[in-house]
């Protein structure tokens, strides 16, 4: 139907310019012209020759590169709750055009005025063709994989953590200063960082951070806290400083506790034992780092019950460590 459309529009056209013939460049038209006397010139017609109209826009025109990357590499909610797109193998946006070059291509082709000058001393550069060049591929896509790597930052051995860099067992230095306070020698270490989520009336699922350090002077003195926030930074940053705040004063027995106790806090045993000089730490990688920063270097800790519930393990140990009795108490 739009074909018959366009060849009526076509006769009025011809019709009012008399004789004038249009001439377009989405069909193929024919000129029939009659031999008879008796015609008139108004009924030379222009007849299309009924064709299929193709249009320049296809799928990939339509639709934008960001578009197009954002179906290969985006994650559903669904998914992201379940923590897809968030492993090494994500898969990321590339820039395609990163490395070409306006007038260099497949074919190595020497065009003046775009990638070389028009005229060389007094002689007037020709276009031709230059040797090809094997090694345009390769450089693109090394290129390419250079911008979507991240760069990899390394942290000395005893920087690190518990696992690899993550933030749990890594030192955060001393707290920040509290008016003319400067806690100099005070150490701090991450007991546990975690997401953890929350339901909000207006925004829905909230994820946020919380972080436990602990803070002590290597010489009995130490405290921890307990901080939560949206960024992970200020989370641990805000623990620290709220352990600050919560300074305990513990005796100890020149590098080891006073004697033997046991203690319990929610699911967690704890079963403490004193040990000589030179024997080291024996216990969960949680007292490890409350030792550090006490001062205990020789120590024997059992933990049954949770093992996992560093809160609990940093609790009951504190709480033994606070029920202790000192030489002067016992003798009496």
């Amino acid at each position: 139907m739009a074909n018959f459309r366009f060849a009526f529009l076509n006769l009025c056209k011809q019709t009012l310019h008399q004789n004038c013939l249009l001439r377009t460049s989405s069909c193929t038209s024919k000129v029939i012209s009659t031999t008879s006397s008796a015609l008139t010139p108004h009924q030379n017609i222009l007849l299309p020759i009924i064709t299929s109209f193709r249009f320049s826009h296809t799928f990939l025109s339509r639709i934008s590169a960001e578009m197009l990357w954002k179906g290969v590499t985006s994650v559903s909610n669904a998914g992201r709750r379940k923590g897809r797109g968030s492993a090494a193998g994500r898969m990321r946006q590339k820039d395609l055009n990163r490395g070409q070059v306006i007038g260099y291509g497949k074919k190595n082709m020497l065009w003046p005025g775009l990638n070389s000058p028009v005229i060389q001393g007094k002689e007037l550069i020709p276009q031709r063709e230059l040797p090809p060049d094997e090694k345009r591929t390769q450089r693109i896509l090394e290129l390419r994989d250079k911008a979507v790597s991240r760069r990899s930052f390394k942290l000395h051995p005893l920087e690190r953590g518990w696992t690899s860099n993550k933030l749990p067992g890594r030192n955060l230095g001393p707290p920040d200063p509290v008016g003319e306070e400067k806690f100099e020698g005070f150490n701090s270490r991450v007991l546990e960082f975690k997401p953890v989520m929350h339901m909000s009336g207006t925004r829905g699922r909230v994820r946020r951070f919380s972080a436990m350090v602990v803070v002590g002077n290597g010489k009995g003195l130490a405290g921890f806290g307990i901080a939560g926030s949206p960024t992970g930074a200020s989370a641990a940053k805000l623990a620290k400083n709220r352990a600050s705040k919560a300074l305990r004063y513990i005796e100890l027995d020149n590098n080891s506790i006073i004697h033997d106790f046991y203690s319990e806090f929610g699911p967690c045993r704890l079963f403490v034992h004193k040990m000589p000089e030179g024997f080291g730490l024996v216990c969960h990688r949680c007292i490890r780092e409350i030792c550090k920063v006490l001062g205990i270097k020789d120590l024997w800790v059992k933990v049954e019950g949770s093992t996992k519930n560093y809160q609990c393990i940093t609790r009951a140990f504190f709480i033994g460590l606070h029920k202790q009795k000192s030489f002067s108490t016992t003798g009496r």
